[in-house]
């Protein structure tokens, strides 16, 4: 056989395993290999067993008769008993089963010389075990014991009895907890250390997208039931919770202060209180636990001891500056409303720079700017162009821009939305049709950069992806000016290249067809060729 019918043999045996390993049925065979050999196994019954092996070459280095084995070795040796040189081999195996099927499967081999060593661990020497240690316990009853010393033990500040525990204290609660005060000082006194504090409890982490971390830890005070009792009884009450901010020095110097600490709820400012409610939705939410609205109320008020249905706020006299309450004879809010300057069906307005600068209309709308005399009855009305951030507004009645001045995470210049964005798409407001070539649009799309970045007013070093507003324009023309991109624009490009993908994808799909036929007509001829080789070899014996 020749060089040149030996490497294409070799390359139609590549194209026939793809083929084969792809829309084939698979035989029953299964192959392993090492550095000395590969093994050909046949699972089930089986007639017949035959393995054909050819080098990159296109050479036939290894072959069997038909076998009536399962199992066929080949030391990785030539027809001469030589080790064959390193590289990718194919096996040919066919298996005639019970039946009388011929099924066939084409594997490669990789033959290498590099072999696999083991190295034994160094064996290392056995600790040499601690001498015996001898334990000194010196304690006193009802004390928790500690380790004062190596070998020695004492007590702790802990003492429990009874049922009780306390620290620094002979317990009389269940948990008691005494803080000691710390040694006088000819400087300013030492501040007593924390009392009780919780650290940690952080919830679990989750690894993956779209899932909720795990919540962390709460500290939850609740006071016992009171006690029950029989008909004609009283029921104990239930015990409560104090909490009692401790009071200044109790024998002041000369002109000293008394003063006392301070009941602090999420000094941070992290996080909502709730009063009768475990879902605050505010900095400060009450609920009242029965069908009497939440009051919040000052007992040295002295517009009324009586306060009407829901929150009640009164200051000073009526007049400008007023806030209405419930029932106190200035208009009729409603509970939980707050009533600004005026009775009902009077004009509420907030003035700046001598003009009206925010409206509020009997009917509901709110009217920002100095033209609150136009009649309009939607729900928020702006006369002239917004602007948020600094600088003027550009290009738009509604332009946000950042505010470098602004505290970090104001005026970022972001828009955000909840819900969708609803440009006008109608037919009816377009113009100047001109259809697009698709192909031209996703060759200019892969033409021009596309990078990540981070706008300069961004606070929190936030990341972006997308082109800049020149190389857009450069590429398709689109858009106002070379300084922003409509989104419009973009959607249009990326449908348009979307439309171009589709389009190459049915190409491939046909060139792919083609090929498959062309894989087959190859496996056609190649069988021809190895019935040919069949005979030759037959009339050679």
């Amino acid at each position: 056989m020749t060089i040149i019918k030996r490497h294409t043999l070799f390359f139609a045996l590549s194209l026939l395993a793809f083929s084969i390993n792809a829309f084939a049925q698979t035989p029953a065979i299964e192959v392993s290999t090492d550095n000395e050999a590969a093994e050909f196994s046949a699972r089930g019954e089986t007639r017949k067993v035959q393995v054909e092996v050819y080098a990159p070459s296109g050479e036939l280095v290894f072959e069997t008769a038909d076998s009536d084995g399962q199992s066929i070795r080949w030391a990785m040796v030539n027809r001469k008993g030589e080790r064959v040189a390193d590289g990718v081999y194919l096996a040919t195996i066919t298996v005639v089963d019970s039946a009388g099927k011929k099924r066939k499967r084409i594997e490669q081999i990789t033959v290498s010389s590099e072999r696999q060593t083991l190295t034994a661990a160094a064996a290392g020497t056995s600790p040499t075990p601690d001498a015996p240690v001898t334990t000194t316990v010196n304690g006193t009853a009802g004390r928790l014991a500690k380790f004062t010393g190596a070998s020695t033990v004492g007590n702790s500040a802990v003492t429990e009895g009874a049922g009780k525990i306390g620290v620094n204290i002979a317990p009389s609660a269940t948990l008691q907890i005494n803080g000691l005060q710390p040694a006088p000082l000819a400087n300013n006194g030492t501040n007593a250390p924390v009392l009780l504090q919780t650290t940690g409890g952080k919830g679990g982490n989750t690894t993956a997208a779209g899932k909720t971390a795990g919540a962390g830890a709460s500290i939850s005070l609740v006071a016992g039931n009171g006690g029950d009792g029989p008909s004609g009884s009283f029921l104990g009450k239930g015990g409560s919770i104090t909490l009692q901010p401790g009071s200044g020095g109790t024998v002041p110097g000369a002109g000293g202060k008394n003063v006392t600490g301070n009941i602090l709820l999420a000094p941070s400012g992290v996080g909502n209180v709730g009063v009768g409610t475990t879902v605050p939705a505010s900095v400060l939410h009450v609920v009242s636990a029965g069908t009497t609205p939440p009051r919040l109320q000052s007992p040295g008020s002295t517009s009324s001891t009586s306060f009407a249905a829901g929150w009640d706020f009164y200051h000073g006299t009526v007049g400008k500056g007023y806030v209405g309450v419930p029932g106190k004879g200035v208009g009729s809010p409603a509970p939980g409303e707050m009533l600004l300057y005026g009775t009902t069906g009077v004009r509420t307005s907030l003035w700046a720079g001598g003009t009206r600068a925010l409206t509020v209309e009997p009917y509901g709308s709110v009217i920002i700017g100095s033209n609150p005399n136009a009649e309009t009855y939607a729900k928020l009305a702006v006369y002239g162009t917004v602007g948020i951030g600094t600088g003027d507004p550009y290009g738009g009645k509604l332009h946000v821009i950042a505010d470098t001045s602004a505290p970090a995470g104001y005026f970022d210049g972001d828009l955000r939305v909840t819900g969708t964005i609803n440009p006008t798409s109608d037919r009816a407001a377009k113009t100047g049709f001109e259809a697009v070539d698709g192909r031209e649009i996703l060759a200019r799309l892969a033409g021009f950069p596309i990078r990540t970045w981070s706008y300069k007013a961004d606070r929190q070093s936030a990341r972006h992806m997308g082109p800049t507003a020149q190389d857009f324009a450069a590429a398709f023309q689109l858009g106002r000016d070379d300084k922003s991109i409509a989104t419009v624009d973009v959607d249009g490009v990326a449908l348009a290249s979307i439309q171009a993908l589709y389009q190459l994808m049915l190409e491939k799909d046909r060139q792919i067809t083609q090929q498959n036929q062309r894989i087959k007509r190859l496996e056609a001829q190649l069988n021809q060729v190895r019935r040919a080789v069949r005979r030759g070899r037959a009339a050679r014996r």
